[in-house]
């Protein structure tokens, strides 16, 4: 009886040690942005990270935009 109960024990810790090694991992995960809820996904409440400065650059016009399979802007 008593080697079951210590199995039984270790068993339960092995588990306990697994669940909090799974909680750790999804935690690091969402911390980083690799898995997102269904409303984190939305698109208008996500975070702008750059700025468009293309207005700075002068006009980009078919040389640019041909080598790089697109169309040209005027």
């Amino acid at each position: 009886m008593k080697k079951l109960l210590r199995v039984l024990g270790r068993l339960f810790l092995a588990l306990l040690f697994l669940a909090a090694a799974a909680l750790v991992t999804l935690g690091l995960l969402r911390w980083r942005g690799l898995i997102l809820l269904p409303d984190e996904a939305d698109p208008d409440e996500w975070e702008v990270f750059g700025v468009d400065v293309s207005s700075y650059q002068g006009r980009w016009t078919g040389p640019f935009w041909r080598s790089r399979g697109g169309l040209c802007i005027h």
